[in-house]
């Protein structure tokens, strides 16, 4: 049978300075250090990631080399130390004294550059095993405590207030934890501001507790009983301060809480956090901060009054609120009774009062500085007519003056 002799072109002598190199290479590990932090690659780490490429267009040594896969080391790196290494950017916690303040300084995001600390090792495993410093790109948090001129806050655009007075202790503390999660919440300009989102899920983990809640057309209680009276003095501030409000929801009956120090009836904001979804549609007070600035929100208890001041940049509203206008007067419901078995054996006590029904209408109208209009709205509540309430113990049932009506 014929043959072709055919002569190869690597032979195992060509193979001396590539295993020397290699040899060299493992020797010995390689220090990483970030900041004050160290750690150790060892040989058997790198080892996996060699790579023997043959030329077919050369012979002897040169067609021979020995390099590192850096795209399978960059992962390799980045599911080792990115846990280690990589942070998120932390706003500046900010507030307002005489002008706007960091009340907590910003902290810089880091995020690790896996490539480039891959030829940098790669570099350092080829030559003299030196100590590689590991690369990272800064991410900048949007509110920066070295610039908090960018935030163009210069001035106070509007503020609201409510009393609750003769609160009980759980109201009135889930009134103070909801002004406490508010305040220093800022706005970005063109964003929309949400109540629910800026004080988050309403639970005991945040501090709130039980307390006298409106739930449907009865009046019970439940976690966070109260918020209401902060979700009110937010809607007066950005009411009277011009702004667009995108959501809003009305009480379904009169409350005492809100027409204390001569605020009229019907400007209120109900808002709700549905169990299992406490930011589903439908249950938020949400306004929109349509000025090139952004917006701080101060708010705070003292006393038994709720404050909320909103500051911004040089926005110079007029607002004209019309007087509110009332109709469709109802007269109130027949009386009811309801049974509560947490109550002790003989007890009955009225826990609500009758009030009419009637409808409460606001006209709104907004012009900016130069005497424009640039908005105009109608605010319409609609208030339930509802009986005395009473609440019995379950053997009072029938006992009460409702029940015997």
């Amino acid at each position: 049978m014929p043959t072709i002799s055919i002569t190869s072109k690597v032979h195992a002598s060509d193979l001396t300075a590539a295993q020397l190199q290699l040899k060299t290479a493992l020797s010995r590990q390689i220090k990483l250090r970030y900041e004050d932090r160290q750690w150790t690659l060892r040989p058997e780490d790198l080892g996996q990631f060699v790579v023997q490429t043959d030329d077919p267009n050369k012979s002897g040594a040169e067609a021979v080399s020995i390099s590192v896969n850096e795209d399978a080391l960059a992962k390799w790196l980045s599911g080792k130390f990115k846990d280690k290494i990589n942070r998120e950017p932390k706003d500046a916690v900010v507030g307002w004294n005489k002008k706007l303040v960091a009340v907590e300084p910003s902290v810089d995001g880091i995020k690790l550059r896996q490539t480039t600390l891959a030829k940098r090792v790669v570099d350092s495993f080829f030559s003299d095993h030196a100590e590689v410093e590991v690369p990272v790109s800064v991410i900048e948090p949007r509110v920066d405590s070295n610039n908090l001129a960018a935030l163009g806050i210069v001035k106070r655009i509007s503020a609201g207030d409510s009393n609750f007075y003769g609160s009980d202790e759980g109201r009135a503390t889930n009134i103070e934890v909801g002004a406490s999660l508010l305040n220093g919440t800022l706005v970005a300009p063109g964003e929309e501001f949400s109540f629910n989102h800026a004080i988050g899920v309403i639970n005991s983990d945040a501090g709130f507790v039980e307390s006298q809640v409106v739930d449907g057309e009865k009046i019970g209680r439940d976690i966070g009983g109260g918020i209401c009276q902060v979700s009110t003095t937010v809607f007066r501030a950005a009411l009277l301060g011009g702004f667009e409000i995108t959501e809003w929801h009305p009480h379904l009956y009169r409350l005492g809480f809100y027409e204390l120090d001569g605020w009229p009836a019907g400007i209120d904001a109900s808002i709700l956090q549905p169990e299992g979804n406490p930011f589903a549609p439908g249950g938020d007070f949400k306004f929109v901060n349509n000025t090139d600035s952004w917006m701080l929100i101060e708010s705070y208890t003292q006393g038994t009054q709720v404050v909320v001041i909103i500051y911004g940049g040089d926005v110079d509203y007029t607002v004209k609120l019309s007087d509110p206008t009332f109709s469709d007067e109802t007269p109130p419901k027949k009386d009811d009774e309801e049974v509560d078995p947490e109550l002790d054996a003989g007890t009955y006590y009225q826990s609500g009062t009758a009030q009419e029904g009637v409808t409460v209408s606001y006209h709104r109208d907004v012009y900016d500085k130069g005497g424009n209009e640039i908005r105009s709205d109608d605010w319409v509540t609609k208030f339930a007519p509802r009986g005395n309430v009473w609440k019995v113990s379950p053997d009072m049932k029938g006992q009460s003056p409702a029940g015997q009506e």
